[in-house]
């Protein structure tokens, strides 16, 4: 399974059942042909044991920017 990061549009309302949009990085999860399996419920935090390992994972969130958002609806 392959898996980047992606920008998710999260569409959702408050309690007063006002209706908001909120973006976040996800990891986004494909099968074998390309096709979206899954993400992860939350988004995510950047992460790394030392500063390499951290810029790695921030430039590979930056590389979410470039690519379209993917559409994320909530009940």
């Amino acid at each position: 399974m392959n898996w980047e990061y992606r920008i998710m549009n999260r569409k959702s309302k408050d309690a007063s059942g006002e209706a908001f949009e909120w973006l976040e990085i996800h990891e986004i999860y494909y099968d074998s042909k390309g096709n979206i399996e899954g993400h992860t419920e939350n988004g995510v935090a950047v992460g790394g044991s030392n500063l390499e390992e951290l810029e790695i994972d921030l430039n590979h969130m930056l590389e979410a920017l470039k690519k379209p958002i993917l559409d994320l609806e909530e009940e």
